[in-house]
């Protein structure tokens, strides 16, 4: 008698037990802290691979044993986003390093250098090896850029909503819901409350929104002391009434993050930090997005950033225009004061130095008679050599590679003379007594 499944299908149904899977199979799942309807997903996908001659019959136990493995908890619990298996591997790839992808030697289709079969040939991977699952030190998470794979909101909206809700959590109890980047606050709080980002706060909260005659009211009714200042009753009432009793008596409007809310601030860092430092002044918020849809989801913000200011300096260089270059110098300082080292941050202080020296304004013209100084960063620098307690010869060779590293056509201003301006311009210590 003919069997209704093809061979491929009987090899899956044999590894799994059909329709009721075996002991064995549950086992493994239990071993994985897998769900059935995990399993499921997998086998979906296998048969689908199956179907469309992406699988082959002797890559099936590995298949298997690899997509399950993907799903589980020890291998993604540091993908926030999605719930679709391709967009897991993905991620885990890119978080398990750079460099785990190879070519299938029969029909060059892309492989990660786990696969130990090709999944749509079925040729052998002559470079598989086993990857550990990143720890916690190797992946750095603080500083990972942890961006969604799918846009949920139109990103005017995205950007008023995550300054919205790191107002609310810097502001637990508050009611005041302004205008957010030109959106109003309560069509903000209604998304919010449909993302259950809310929960009710401390019904303490509550209270300061009632006047003075309210909160008066209250403890004469549970004959409590009523003199004393707002926050003095307050604290009455906080500390001699249950939480029952006063939202009994105080309606709680007020409103704290859930977990979920502050996972999604988290993810959306990023965008905090174009508010915090005030970018649109020097970056459209569309171009912003941008970078970091095209960024790795390993890179930190810092990173993306430095890249695009690093490009904008050599786009700057390659048309002769030396003041844009110098201001993209300027924007990499202001971006890398927490993340470089102080002797890197010093010896970019002292480019945009030498560059303000000989204040090179385009190809054929300098003003260097009446360079103008940035004050702020003339401080910056001062700071940074004190703090660094160099010696005169110390601040001479960071000085004399920065010099080599400026990228203009000629100077107007000799090295040594630039040099002096520098120290100059220093109101610091003595720097071995400068004469």
């Amino acid at each position: 008698m003919t069997s209704e499944y093809t061979p491929e299908e009987n090899k899956l149904r044999e590894l799994t037990g059909g329709d009721y899977f075996s002991q064995e199979f549950m086992d493994n799942l239990n071993s994985l802290n897998l769900t059935v309807k995990e399993a499921n997903i997998v086998i979906n996908q296998i048969k689908h691979e199956i179907t469309t001659g992406e699988c082959c019959l002797e890559a099936i136990p590995i298949r298997l044993n690899y997509l399950l493995k993907q799903l589980a908890p020890e291998i993604t619990k540091y993908v926030v986003p999605s719930k679709e298996l391709i967009a897991k591997k993905e991620l885990i790839f890119l978080l398990n390093l750079k460099d785990n992808i190879t070519f299938c030697p029969n029909c060059q289709s892309s492989l990660f250098l786990t696969d130990k079969f090709c999944y749509k040939c079925g040729a052998k991977n002559m470079q598989s090896i086993a990857i550990k699952a990143p720890k916690d030190d190797d992946l750095n998470l603080n500083e990972i850029y942890c961006a969604k794979l799918y846009e949920k909101y139109p990103l005017n909206f995205k950007y008023a909503y995550v300054c919205f809700l790191r107002y609310v959590n810097e502001n637990p109890g508050k009611v005041e819901f302004s205008v957010f980047n030109n959106i109003d606050g309560f069509k903000l709080k209604k998304q919010a409350v449909k993302d259950n980002y809310f929960t009710l706060g401390d019904p303490v909260y509550s209270i300061s929104n009632y006047t003075i005659s309210d909160i008066k009211k209250v403890l004469k009714k549970y004959d409590l002391k009523v003199s004393g200042k707002k926050d003095e009753l307050i604290e009455r009432i906080s500390k001699n009434l249950s939480d029952d009793e006063i939202n009994n008596e105080f309606e709680n409007s007020t409103f704290v993050l859930t977990s979920e809310a502050e996972k999604f601030l988290k993810e959306n860092k990023y965008i905090i930090y174009y508010y915090d430092n005030s970018l649109d002044e020097f970056i459209s918020l569309e171009k912003y997005e941008s970078l970091f849809k095209k960024s790795k989801v390993t890179d930190s913000i810092y990173e993306v950033l430095y890249r695009y200011y690093t490009n904008l300096a050599n786009e700057s260089v390659n048309n002769k225009q030396w003041d844009h270059y110098k201001i993209s110098i300027g924007h990499i300082i202001n971006i890398s004061v927490d993340n470089i080292s102080d002797l890197k941050l010093l010896k970019l202080h002292i480019k945009y130095f030498i560059l303000e020296a000989n204040n090179w304004i385009c190809d054929d013209y300098s003003d260097y008679y009446n360079p103008s100084f940035n004050l702020e960063f003339n401080k910056s620098r001062n700071d940074l050599i004190v703090s660094l307690k160099l010696e005169l010869n110390e601040l001479q060779e960071i000085f004399d590679e920065a010099w080599s590293e400026v990228k203009i056509p000629s100077y107007t201003v000799t090295k040594a003379d630039t040099f002096k301006k520098l120290i100059l311009a220093f109101n610091g210590g003595d720097l071995n007594e400068i004469h």
